[in-house]
C-alpha cells in the first residue's frame, strides 16, 4: 500500500512541476507580446478609389 501511494505522490508532484513549467512557458510568450508594437494598421474610412472615373460614372 505504501509503494503504491508513493507511486500517487511522485505522480502529483510531476505533473505539479510540468504544469508550472507549462504556465512559464504560456505567461513568457503573454510578456513577450505585450513588449511588442502592433502591427495591425487602421483602414481608412474611405476608400482611394472613391473619387476615380468609375466611381463618378454611374
Amino acid at each position: 500500500m505504501f509503494k503504491f501511494l508513493q507511486h500517487i505522490g511522485d505522480y502529483l508532484q510531476n505533473s505539479v512541476q510540468a504544469s508550472q513549467y507549462i504556465i512559464g512557458q504560456g505567461l513568457s510568450v503573454t510578456f513577450d507580446h505585450m513588449n511588442r508594437r502592433p502591427i495591425t494598421v487602421q483602414y481608412p474610412f474611405q476608400y482611394p478609389y472613391e473619387n476615380s472615373f468609375l466611381h463618378n460614372a454611374s
